[in-house]
Protein backbone atom coordinates (compact mmCIF):
# COMPACT_ATOMS: atom_id res chain seq x y z
CA UNK A 1 0.00 0.00 0.00
CA UNK A 2 2.99 2.38 0.47
CA UNK A 3 4.57 1.92 -2.54
CA UNK A 4 1.34 3.44 -4.80
CA UNK A 5 1.32 6.24 -2.32
CA UNK A 6 4.51 6.91 -2.15
CA UNK A 7 4.46 6.95 -6.22
CA UNK A 8 1.50 8.85 -6.19
CA UNK A 9 3.12 11.58 -3.96
CA UNK A 10 6.60 11.68 -6.80
CA UNK A 11 4.09 12.30 -9.76
CA UNK A 12 1.47 15.36 -7.90
CA UNK A 13 5.14 17.27 -6.82
CA UNK A 14 6.44 17.09 -10.67
CA UNK A 15 3.21 18.57 -11.28
CA UNK A 16 3.19 22.26 -12.07
CA UNK A 17 1.15 24.72 -10.05
CA UNK A 18 -0.46 27.70 -10.78
CA UNK A 19 0.47 31.19 -8.31
CA UNK A 20 -1.87 34.30 -8.86
CA UNK A 21 -0.27 37.66 -9.86
CA UNK A 22 -3.25 40.36 -10.00
CA UNK A 23 -2.47 43.46 -11.73
CA UNK A 24 -2.82 46.27 -9.27
CA UNK A 25 -3.39 49.70 -10.72
CA UNK A 26 -2.02 51.68 -8.37
CA UNK A 27 1.27 49.54 -7.49
CA UNK A 28 1.76 49.92 -11.09
CA UNK A 29 1.72 53.44 -11.10
CA UNK A 30 3.23 53.83 -8.31
CA UNK A 31 6.43 51.41 -9.54
CA UNK A 32 5.87 53.77 -12.69
CA UNK A 33 6.51 57.32 -11.13
CA UNK A 34 9.46 55.60 -9.21
CA UNK A 35 11.01 54.76 -12.49
CA UNK A 36 14.39 57.18 -12.90
CA UNK A 37 17.76 57.26 -14.69
CA UNK A 38 19.91 57.11 -11.93
CA UNK A 39 18.87 53.44 -9.97
CA UNK A 40 20.72 51.16 -9.37
CA UNK A 41 19.09 48.21 -11.01
CA UNK A 42 19.48 50.56 -14.29
CA UNK A 43 23.01 50.87 -13.01
CA UNK A 44 23.74 47.12 -13.00
CA UNK A 45 21.81 46.14 -16.58
CA UNK A 46 24.20 48.78 -18.34
CA UNK A 47 27.28 47.48 -16.79
CA UNK A 48 26.03 43.88 -17.88
CA UNK A 49 25.29 44.99 -20.94
CA UNK A 50 28.66 47.07 -21.88
CA UNK A 51 30.61 44.51 -20.06
CA UNK A 52 32.28 46.87 -18.08
CA UNK A 53 31.15 49.24 -14.98
CA UNK A 54 30.57 52.95 -15.49
CA UNK A 55 30.64 56.17 -13.76
CA UNK A 56 27.39 56.20 -11.70
CA UNK A 57 25.57 58.34 -12.00
CA UNK A 58 26.21 59.29 -15.18
CA UNK A 59 26.82 63.37 -15.71
CA UNK A 60 25.41 63.19 -19.10
CA UNK A 61 23.07 60.94 -21.22
CA UNK A 62 24.27 60.73 -25.20
CA UNK A 63 21.46 58.98 -27.54
CA UNK A 64 23.40 55.75 -27.46
CA UNK A 65 22.90 55.53 -23.70
CA UNK A 66 19.22 56.62 -23.48
CA UNK A 67 18.54 53.80 -25.95
CA UNK A 68 19.72 50.84 -23.84
CA UNK A 69 18.02 52.97 -21.18
CA UNK A 70 14.89 52.48 -22.87
CA UNK A 71 15.72 48.58 -23.80
CA UNK A 72 15.42 48.29 -20.36
CA UNK A 73 12.61 50.15 -19.33
CA UNK A 74 10.26 50.16 -22.42
CA UNK A 75 6.83 48.43 -21.86
CA UNK A 76 7.22 46.87 -25.54
CA UNK A 77 10.29 45.14 -25.31
CA UNK A 78 8.85 44.01 -21.92
CA UNK A 79 5.70 42.31 -23.91
CA UNK A 80 7.98 41.08 -26.78
CA UNK A 81 10.29 38.95 -24.19
CA UNK A 82 7.15 37.88 -22.91
CA UNK A 83 5.52 36.39 -26.17
CA UNK A 84 9.25 34.90 -27.02
CA UNK A 85 9.34 33.32 -23.64
CA UNK A 86 5.89 32.13 -24.58
CA UNK A 87 7.13 30.62 -27.81
CA UNK A 88 9.94 28.97 -26.12
CA UNK A 89 8.04 27.07 -23.81
CA UNK A 90 5.47 26.47 -26.71
CA UNK A 91 8.53 23.92 -27.74
CA UNK A 92 8.16 21.67 -25.03
CA UNK A 93 5.01 21.72 -25.61
CA UNK A 94 5.48 20.05 -29.14
CA UNK A 95 8.01 17.99 -28.26
CA UNK A 96 5.98 16.44 -25.22
CA UNK A 97 4.89 12.81 -25.52
CA UNK A 98 1.42 11.41 -25.08
CA UNK A 99 1.04 10.16 -21.62
CA UNK A 100 -0.56 6.76 -21.32
CA UNK A 101 -4.31 6.26 -20.20
CA UNK A 102 -4.60 3.91 -16.62
CA UNK A 103 -7.65 2.03 -17.10
CA UNK A 104 -9.08 0.30 -13.94
CA UNK A 105 -12.09 -1.40 -15.70
CA UNK A 106 -14.72 -3.41 -12.92
CA UNK A 107 -17.66 -6.08 -13.55
CA UNK A 108 -19.85 -8.29 -11.18
CA UNK A 109 -20.50 -11.57 -12.44
CA UNK A 110 -23.80 -13.34 -11.81
CA UNK A 111 -24.20 -15.89 -11.88
CA UNK A 112 -20.43 -16.72 -10.94
CA UNK A 113 -19.37 -18.41 -14.06
CA UNK A 114 -15.52 -19.47 -12.56
CA UNK A 115 -14.02 -20.82 -9.50
CA UNK A 116 -12.99 -17.53 -8.49
CA UNK A 117 -14.79 -14.47 -6.79
CA UNK A 118 -17.52 -13.05 -8.74
CA UNK A 119 -16.08 -10.00 -10.45
CA UNK A 120 -13.66 -9.24 -13.56
CA UNK A 121 -10.59 -6.58 -12.64
CA UNK A 122 -7.36 -5.84 -13.30
CA UNK A 123 -5.15 -2.38 -14.63
CA UNK A 124 -4.70 -1.81 -17.82
CA UNK A 125 -2.34 0.55 -19.92
CA UNK A 126 -3.44 2.65 -23.07
CA UNK A 127 0.04 3.70 -24.41
CA UNK A 128 -0.19 5.90 -27.45
CA UNK A 129 2.55 5.92 -30.15
CA UNK A 130 2.87 8.78 -32.75
CA UNK A 131 3.62 7.76 -36.19
CA UNK A 132 4.95 9.85 -39.39
CA UNK A 133 6.72 11.80 -37.49
CA UNK A 134 3.85 14.06 -36.06
CA UNK A 135 5.94 15.09 -32.97
CA UNK A 136 8.95 16.40 -34.94
CA UNK A 137 6.75 18.42 -37.23
CA UNK A 138 5.12 20.01 -34.00
CA UNK A 139 8.58 20.77 -32.63
CA UNK A 140 9.69 22.60 -36.23
CA UNK A 141 6.59 24.42 -36.17
CA UNK A 142 7.29 25.48 -32.62
CA UNK A 143 10.94 26.52 -33.12
CA UNK A 144 10.11 28.71 -36.28
CA UNK A 145 7.40 30.15 -34.17
CA UNK A 146 10.03 30.67 -31.32
CA UNK A 147 12.28 31.82 -33.95
CA UNK A 148 9.45 34.48 -35.11
CA UNK A 149 8.96 35.61 -31.65
CA UNK A 150 13.01 35.86 -31.25
CA UNK A 151 13.24 38.14 -34.43
CA UNK A 152 10.28 40.42 -33.24
CA UNK A 153 12.40 41.59 -30.61
CA UNK A 154 15.23 42.89 -32.68
CA UNK A 155 12.38 44.47 -34.41
CA UNK A 156 10.72 46.35 -31.56
CA UNK A 157 14.03 47.37 -30.67
CA UNK A 158 14.90 48.77 -33.84
CA UNK A 159 11.48 50.91 -33.41
CA UNK A 160 12.32 52.03 -29.87
CA UNK A 161 15.73 53.22 -31.34
CA UNK A 162 14.07 55.02 -33.67
CA UNK A 163 11.93 56.93 -31.40
CA UNK A 164 14.72 57.50 -28.89
CA UNK A 165 16.45 59.24 -31.98
CA UNK A 166 13.54 61.09 -33.31
CA UNK A 167 12.70 62.49 -29.50
CA UNK A 168 15.52 63.29 -28.88
CA UNK A 169 16.27 65.56 -32.61
CA UNK A 170 13.17 67.18 -31.39
CA UNK A 171 14.25 68.31 -28.09
CA UNK A 172 17.65 69.47 -30.15
CA UNK A 173 15.56 71.29 -32.36
CA UNK A 174 13.20 72.36 -29.78
CA UNK A 175 16.42 74.09 -27.52
CA UNK A 176 17.61 75.96 -30.38
CA UNK A 177 14.77 77.20 -31.40
CA UNK A 178 14.32 78.63 -27.52
CA UNK A 179 17.41 79.88 -27.49
CA UNK A 180 17.55 81.76 -30.87
CA UNK A 181 14.16 83.25 -29.96
CA UNK A 182 14.99 83.96 -26.35
CA UNK A 183 17.82 86.24 -28.20
CA UNK A 184 15.01 87.95 -30.17
CA UNK A 185 12.67 88.04 -27.99
CA UNK A 186 15.32 89.83 -25.58
CA UNK A 187 16.66 92.42 -28.81
CA UNK A 188 12.87 93.49 -29.66
CA UNK A 189 12.64 94.49 -25.92
CA UNK A 190 15.65 96.46 -26.24
CA UNK A 191 14.26 98.14 -29.48
CA UNK A 192 11.32 98.88 -27.85
CA UNK A 193 12.90 100.85 -25.09
CA UNK A 194 14.86 102.99 -27.39
CA UNK A 195 11.69 103.96 -29.32
CA UNK A 196 10.40 104.31 -26.31
CA UNK A 197 12.72 106.76 -25.28
CA UNK A 198 13.01 108.80 -28.59
CA UNK A 199 9.18 108.93 -28.70
CA UNK A 200 9.67 110.84 -25.31
CA UNK A 201 12.02 113.33 -26.28
CA UNK A 202 9.53 113.27 -30.03
CA UNK A 203 12.03 111.99 -32.72
CA UNK A 204 9.59 108.83 -33.35
CA UNK A 205 5.85 109.28 -33.56
CA UNK A 206 3.28 106.77 -31.84
CA UNK A 207 2.75 104.22 -34.39
CA UNK A 208 6.41 103.58 -34.16
CA UNK A 209 6.25 102.97 -30.58
CA UNK A 210 2.92 100.46 -31.30
CA UNK A 211 4.86 98.88 -33.81
CA UNK A 212 8.11 97.87 -31.67
CA UNK A 213 5.80 96.37 -28.71
CA UNK A 214 3.53 94.82 -31.04
CA UNK A 215 6.58 92.87 -32.55
CA UNK A 216 8.32 92.30 -28.36
CA UNK A 217 5.04 90.92 -27.60
CA UNK A 218 4.81 88.37 -31.05
CA UNK A 219 8.64 87.54 -30.23
CA UNK A 220 7.29 86.62 -26.62
CA UNK A 221 4.28 84.45 -27.62
CA UNK A 222 6.96 82.96 -30.44
CA UNK A 223 9.58 81.95 -27.07
CA UNK A 224 6.48 80.50 -25.22
CA UNK A 225 5.48 78.48 -27.91
CA UNK A 226 9.12 77.30 -28.30
CA UNK A 227 9.27 76.91 -24.67
CA UNK A 228 5.73 74.68 -24.79
CA UNK A 229 7.56 72.76 -28.14
CA UNK A 230 10.70 71.88 -26.11
CA UNK A 231 8.21 70.57 -22.98
CA UNK A 232 6.38 68.29 -25.60
CA UNK A 233 9.48 66.48 -26.82
CA UNK A 234 10.96 66.40 -23.31
CA UNK A 235 7.97 64.20 -22.56
CA UNK A 236 7.93 62.26 -25.92
CA UNK A 237 11.24 61.13 -24.78
CA UNK A 238 10.66 60.07 -21.58
CA UNK A 239 7.84 58.01 -22.87
CA UNK A 240 10.00 56.39 -25.86
CA UNK A 241 12.46 55.38 -22.99
CA UNK A 242 9.49 54.36 -20.46
CA UNK A 243 9.84 56.68 -17.64
CA UNK A 244 8.59 59.88 -15.94
CA UNK A 245 8.91 62.96 -17.16
CA UNK A 246 10.57 64.41 -13.74
CA UNK A 247 13.21 61.26 -14.49
CA UNK A 248 14.68 63.16 -17.10
CA UNK A 249 14.70 66.58 -15.24
CA UNK A 250 17.79 65.04 -12.92
CA UNK A 251 19.90 63.86 -15.59
CA UNK A 252 21.61 66.24 -18.17
CA UNK A 253 21.39 65.51 -22.29
CA UNK A 254 24.20 65.21 -24.63
CA UNK A 255 23.05 66.61 -27.32
CA UNK A 256 26.01 67.47 -29.66
CA UNK A 257 25.54 64.11 -31.87
CA UNK A 258 22.70 66.27 -33.73
CA UNK A 259 25.23 69.22 -34.62
CA UNK A 260 25.90 67.66 -37.84
CA UNK A 261 24.56 65.21 -40.16
CA UNK A 262 26.71 61.58 -40.27
CA UNK A 263 27.29 60.21 -43.34
CA UNK A 264 25.02 57.91 -45.32
CA UNK A 265 26.59 54.61 -45.86
CA UNK A 266 27.51 53.66 -49.68
CA UNK A 267 23.53 52.64 -50.96
CA UNK A 268 24.86 49.06 -52.08
CA UNK A 269 25.95 48.16 -48.20
CA UNK A 270 22.50 49.06 -47.31
CA UNK A 271 20.50 47.23 -49.75
CA UNK A 272 22.56 44.14 -48.50
CA UNK A 273 21.57 44.62 -45.38
CA UNK A 274 18.71 45.40 -45.83
CA UNK A 275 17.72 42.16 -48.05
CA UNK A 276 19.70 39.70 -45.48
CA UNK A 277 19.44 41.08 -41.83
CA UNK A 278 16.35 43.07 -41.65
CA UNK A 279 14.85 41.47 -38.59
CA UNK A 280 11.24 41.58 -39.75
CA UNK A 281 11.70 39.90 -43.19
CA UNK A 282 13.93 37.36 -41.67
CA UNK A 283 10.97 36.78 -39.09
CA UNK A 284 8.55 36.80 -42.44
CA UNK A 285 10.51 33.52 -43.58
CA UNK A 286 10.34 31.95 -40.42
CA UNK A 287 6.53 32.13 -40.20
CA UNK A 288 6.65 30.86 -43.66
CA UNK A 289 8.86 27.83 -42.14
CA UNK A 290 6.24 27.37 -39.68
CA UNK A 291 3.38 27.54 -41.80
CA UNK A 292 4.96 24.52 -43.92
CA UNK A 293 5.77 22.91 -40.66
CA UNK A 294 2.12 22.78 -40.09
CA UNK A 295 1.39 21.51 -43.50
CA UNK A 296 3.14 18.79 -43.52
CA UNK A 297 2.06 18.00 -39.94
CA UNK A 298 -1.73 18.30 -41.09
CA UNK A 299 -0.72 15.62 -43.74
CA UNK A 300 1.08 13.23 -41.52
CA UNK A 301 -2.43 13.27 -39.48
CA UNK A 302 -3.19 11.05 -42.49
CA UNK A 303 -1.66 8.37 -40.67
CA UNK A 304 -3.14 6.35 -37.35
CA UNK A 305 -1.35 6.37 -34.46
CA UNK A 306 -0.67 2.83 -32.73
CA UNK A 307 -2.56 2.67 -29.29
CA UNK A 308 -0.84 -0.30 -27.22
CA UNK A 309 -2.91 -1.85 -24.61
CA UNK A 310 -0.89 -3.99 -22.14
CA UNK A 311 -2.80 -5.11 -18.53
CA UNK A 312 -3.29 -7.66 -16.57
CA UNK A 313 -7.01 -8.89 -15.56
CA UNK A 314 -8.58 -10.97 -13.35
CA UNK A 315 -11.53 -12.86 -14.66
CA UNK A 316 -14.30 -14.91 -11.56
CA UNK A 317 -10.22 -17.12 -10.75
CA UNK A 318 -8.60 -16.91 -14.76
CA UNK A 319 -5.55 -14.76 -14.47
CA UNK A 320 -4.82 -12.59 -17.46
CA UNK A 321 -2.00 -10.82 -19.09
CA UNK A 322 -2.41 -8.66 -22.43
CA UNK A 323 0.07 -7.18 -24.56
CA UNK A 324 -2.09 -6.66 -27.71
CA UNK A 325 -2.92 -3.23 -29.29
CA UNK A 326 -5.60 -1.20 -27.90
CA UNK A 327 -6.69 -0.01 -30.99
CA UNK A 328 -5.80 2.16 -34.17
CA UNK A 329 -7.51 4.51 -36.06
CA UNK A 330 -8.64 3.61 -39.15
CA UNK A 331 -8.71 6.97 -42.29
CA UNK A 332 -11.57 5.42 -43.74
CA UNK A 333 -14.35 8.62 -43.50
CA UNK A 334 -12.10 11.14 -42.46
CA UNK A 335 -8.74 11.00 -43.97
CA UNK A 336 -7.57 15.05 -42.63
CA UNK A 337 -7.98 16.05 -46.24
CA UNK A 338 -9.56 19.48 -44.81
CA UNK A 339 -6.70 20.14 -42.58
CA UNK A 340 -4.34 19.42 -45.42
CA UNK A 341 -6.42 21.69 -47.64
CA UNK A 342 -6.19 24.43 -45.25
CA UNK A 343 -2.46 24.46 -44.37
Amino acid sequence: MRRPLLLACVVLAGCATYHPEPIEPTQLTQDFEERSLTSDGLHAWLAHELGHDIGWPMPRWNREMLTLAAYYYSPVLDIARAQWGTAKAGIDVAGAIPNPVLQLPFQYATPNPGPGGPFVTGPSLDIPIETAHKRGYRIDQASHLSEVARLNIGNEAWKVRALVRNALLSVSAAKQRVAFLSRKADAQQQITGMVTRRRAVGENAGPDVDAAVLASTQAQADLAGARSAEQDARAQLAAAIGVPVAALDAIQLDLDGFSEAPLAPPAVDVKREAILHRADLLASLAEYAGAESAVQLEVAKQYPDIHLGPGYTYDTGTHKIAFGLAGISLPVFDQNQGGHRAG
